[in-house]
């Protein structure tokens, strides 16, 4: 199909946004929603469109988290986050858990490709992370996971499908709509100028995506050289990093072994030298990582001691003395020693003598043995050797129902 050239204001004219801006506030329920209902000069609804808005509270404290959702097109939505973030920094607070997502549609455009129809990694692939950061100002929503791995990795779409872990969500992809969740963290609010520059490059960035013939098959690989092919030649290019089979380092065991530890390097090696140890235990079938520094990648099933990790997914996992930062942690467990800063972590046990920063711990009845400091805690119990600050929230009660008739109810 040949390509038709539309400007940039025609572009934008035919963008439809939906933002959903969190924020925490003492402020009644009913002040917020005739305050902005005067401000918007829209009604309330349990869906928005481009008439109404929607407010939802999050959970009950003494400083509830509360989340509005509101459509518009492109005009409009600029002229809406100039009340809104405004009306934020008059009557509320944001911090590390807060954020500003946004779902983004085009009207229908003569164009190759729709949302729908593109392969989604020639959008991932477009987007340049380090703009979106120099216009943040390096601050971003914190907890969600960088895109970075799947440019180096081949590409599992399903992941993306997973609502407010990555920076894309491709959960409605096939309605035309994709969610970018970049803008967030403390005082997200204060940068307004920023965050229109973010939403403006975001959108054409996109559109240029959709409005060109040339793309990546959805599962293509962007290769580059690992330096897989062999045990010696990996080892040769990492001299820093020992290799091992139940603690062995003999060359031909590794080499036996050699097509399933392959296959784990590749969600660890991103050719850059690694320096630490990796071991593979054949009885359980399980690698042990040590002392390794990794970032933007995932991990799951082993046995991590004395790393530094960074923006990672960690699934099945046992750690110990590890630097976590800004990283998501499922079904694992906290042994002893580790430090854990602006990561979500969910279903996992926590065991004492661990320190958690502001963080978001999800469980379901799991008690708590740790130190915790500025944390949002939910369905979780603190135990004998757990400590806390007075900016720890312990929240048992979950809301989960949208707003009705004005009113927010559970």
């Amino acid at each position: 199909m040949k390509v038709k050239n539309y400007l940039k204001y025609e572009v934008l004219e035919g963008t439809v946004l939906e933002l959903k801006y969190e924020f925490f506030t003492s402020k009644k329920g009913e002040f917020i929603i005739e305050d902005l209902k005067n401000k918007l000069q829209k009604s309330i609804s349990s869906y928005p469109n481009r008439s109404s808005f929607s407010l939802t509270k999050a959970f009950n404290s003494d400083n509830p988290k509360y989340v509005l959702i509101s459509e518009a097109n492109w005009n409009t939505s600029m002229d809406e986050l100039d009340k809104i973030l405004n009306w934020i920094n008059e009557n509320c607070s944001t911090k590390y858990s807060t954020s500003l997502s946004v779902k983004l549609k085009f009207d229908k455009f003569d164009t190759p490709y729709s949302i729908s129809t593109i392969p989604l990694n020639s959008i991932i692939k477009s987007i340049d992370e380090s703009i979106i950061y120099s216009k943040l100002n390096n601050q971003l929503s914190p907890m969600i996971l960088s895109i970075n791995p799947f440019k180096e990795n081949n590409l599992n779409s399903d992941l993306l499908k997973e609502s407010n872990i990555y920076r894309i969500c491709a959960k409605d992809k096939g309605l035309g709509i994709l969610e970018f969740n970049w803008i967030g963290g403390e005082n997200y609010h204060k940068n307004i100028s920023g965050i229109k520059e973010v939403l403006e490059y975001l959108t054409i960035t996109t559109f240029n995506s959709i409005n060109s013939n040339d793309h990546l098959s959805e599962y293509s690989n962007w290769n580059y050289n690992i330096g897989l092919v062999s045990p010696s030649q990996f080892l040769e290019k990492n001299p820093k990093l020992k290799l091992t089979v139940n603690l062995n380092s003999n060359i031909e065991i590794i080499k036996t072994y050699w097509s399933q530890i392959k296959e784990n390097l590749y969600t660890i090696y991103k050719n850059k030298e690694l320096e630490g140890s990796i071991n593979l235990d054949t009885e359980k079938s399980r690698f042990q990582l040590k002392g390794l520094k990794l970032n933007e990648t995932i991990l799951r099933n082993y046995d991590i001691l004395n790393c530094e990790i960074k923006n990672c997914l960690i699934d099945s996992c046992d750690l110990y003395n590890l630097k976590c930062n800004e990283s998501h942690i499922y079904n694992s467990n906290l042994m002893r020693s580790c430090e854990i800063t602006q990561s979500y972590i969910q279903n996992t046990m926590i065991f004492k003598s661990n320190t958690l920063n502001k963080s978001i711990i999800k469980g379901f009845g799991h008690t708590i043995n740790s130190e915790l400091k500025e944390c949002e805690i939910f369905n979780m119990s603190l135990g004998t050797y757990a400590s806390t600050d007075d900016k720890t929230i312990l929240i048992q009660d979950e809301l989960k129902t949208k707003p009705i008739n004005g009113s927010l109810k559970r």
